[in-house]
């Protein structure tokens, strides 16, 4: 999530990855109130949001041209795994936990389950370690090395530990984002096709949806099967489902902020965010408890301070100090020098300026 300013971006990566942070804060918001499983909105962003980060952040990775080597391992776990444990070291503090609990017991819980803390840097790093094996093994065997990777990873026993059931989830769509956007000249005569079957797809299936166990549809699926005396298909249906809603959701997104990107404005302002994804995500859930109101309410103005608040934090704290820059943010905007006013100045002159350009035939492919 998120990369300095100083180096060359892609507008509409950005634009996306600001559309992203804004349905993991929205998502998260919606789980300050009760029965949130049961609101629609939480279901929709939920059946997604998580994938399509993954599948930005493989994009991401097919635009590097770093070397897949033991540094770039090195550069990640700096940027990733320091972070994870810094925060998860603050929270033990800011909870109180550190009262009642044990520190061996407190960091025991994040090896067994990592989404305890800030789980997808941890789970991002784990996708880099697994996309430096693949390039290494593309040397003997070509592309099938995406192929034999994966499979490595799903056929793992089933254990909790280290979070390999949410790498084992999200490995595929990182992967599925590298491979896109490195043949994205050869896919771009499916662009059509693929929007409307997304479109088809989220739309028919995201009733059904749920966010733990089986969806809706499940119960009547298995009794249509087993009365043709063909259940043997029940697993695989229900895994194609799971797999076919958040890349539905994916493809719609990419579609919906292409659109958007007429409004110079809006377009301009999430490509802003976009660039403070990490900033966002690491701190936005310390706001929630300032939240006013009830029901819609709440998680409204939960959304809003939690953004405001962490965008602040960010601005005045994190990214003054070269120091709280490495720990906490990994090393994103160490050098400040940019103040509040040229960043406002940059979002308008680079990216309003870069609006037209972004959807081009070029960018876009």
């Amino acid at each position: 999530m998120g990369q300095t300013e100083q180096k060359a971006r892609n507008g509409f990566l950005d634009a996306l990855k600001g559309f992203s942070i804004l349905l993991v804060v929205v998502g998260h918001a919606i789980q300050t109130v009760p029965n949130f499983d049961d609101n629609i909105l939480f279901r929709i962003i939920y059946s997604f949001h998580m994938p399509l980060f993954m599948f930005l952040s493989g994009v991401v990775a097919a635009c590097s041209l770093k070397p897949m080597n033991w540094q770039f391992i090195r550069n990640k776990a700096l940027t990733l795994v320091v972070p994870f444990i810094a925060w998860y070291i603050i929270t033990y503090l800011v909870s109180g936990a550190y009262q009642t609990t044990p520190v061996w017991a407190f960091f025991g819980r994040l090896a067994l389950a990592p989404d305890v803390g800030l789980w997808f840097l941890w789970i991002l790093f784990l996708d880099f370690c697994m996309l430096a094996l693949v390039k290494n093994l593309q040397r003997h065997i070509g592309t099938a090395s995406f192929l034999a990777v994966w499979l490595g990873i799903q056929l793992l026993p089933e254990v909790s530990w280290l979070g390999l059931p949410l790498l084992k989830w999200h490995l595929t769509f990182f992967l599925a984002g590298y491979i896109v956007w490195f043949y994205r000249d050869k896919l771009h005569g499916y662009y059509k096709p693929a929007v409307i079957t997304s479109a088809a797809i989220f739309l028919l299936g995201i009733y059904f949806w749920r966010r733990v166990g089986d969806p809706a549809f499940a119960g009547k699926l298995h009794a249509v099967l087993t009365r043709f005396n063909i259940n043997q298909f029940y697993p695989t249906l229900l895994l194609m489902y799971h797999y076919a809603m958040p890349f539905a959701g994916i493809g719609l997104v990419t579609w919906g902020v292409m659109r958007l990107a007429r409004n110079k404005y809006a377009y301009a302002t999430l490509a802003w965010l976009g660039v403070y994804t990490l900033d966002i995500y690491v701190s936005h859930q310390y706001f929630f408890p300032y939240a006013v109101g009830q029901g819609v309410l709440h998680y409204v103005s939960a959304a809003v301070v939690a953004l405001g608040c962490s965008l602040l934090l960010s601005f005045l704290v994190l990214r003054r100090s070269a120091v709280l820059s490495r720990v906490l943010l990994g090393g994103r905007g160490s050098s400040w020098g940019w103040g509040i006013r040229r960043r406002i100045s940059w979002m308008w002159t680079k990216l309003v300026r870069r609006q037209s350009q972004v959807v081009t035939s070029n960018e876009l492919s």
